[in-house]
């Protein structure tokens, strides 16, 4: 990335290289990357999710939606950060309705499949919930990202799964 930034010191791929390598300057390099050009939508997803991580809700709501604007329906990553940035403002109709184009975009997308879930959680629908979060597990049988996701959500709601996908136990939620 330095050779990159040594021949041109606007360099996108190098400086959102360079965000990945070092998180603690991430803010500042994808806010050179969008100085450079304010409709990349990739930077602005990834600063979004920065802001929204350090709390700075209104920044993230900003940058979340011009990433929209940008990648339209060609990217799932922006919808779905925007889906969380509407949670995290008690926005939930908005913020479902986000992880919804996301799955349109990118079926296999497990951050908005699991934005959906967050929905029912969100409202105390947890029966909704785990409705869901069997849907994943029967068909996530070669996607252990979605695996995953399922045991944690599982997990939090007091829910466990066999091998086969049936529910073994449940408690209380």
């Amino acid at each position: 990335y330095a050779k990159a930034l040594s021949f041109d010191d606007n360099h996108i791929r190098a400086l959102l290289g360079l965000a990945r390598l070092f998180p603690e300057k991430a803010l500042q390099y994808y806010s050179k990357v969008i100085s450079v050009n304010p409709k990349h939508h990739e930077a602005l997803t990834a600063r979004a999710r920065v802001f929204l991580l350090e709390g700075k809700i209104e920044k993230a709501a900003r940058d979340g939606r011009e990433a929209v604007r940008w990648a339209g329906e060609l990217y799932a990553e922006p919808h779905s950060i925007l889906g969380a940035i509407l949670y995290s403002q008690g926005k939930y109709e908005e913020g479902r309705t986000r992880y919804e184009k996301a799955m349109e975009i990118d079926p296999h997308s497990a951050e908005a499949r699991f934005g959906l879930v967050e929905y029912h959680e969100f409202l105390h629908q947890y029966d909704q919930a785990l409705a869901e979060v069997e849907k994943v597990v029967l068909e996530a049988k070669d996607q252990p990202l979605w695996l995953e996701r399922a045991g944690n959500t599982c997990y939090s709601l007091g829910v466990e799964f066999d091998e086969k996908g049936k529910k073994k136990r449940a408690n209380s939620c």
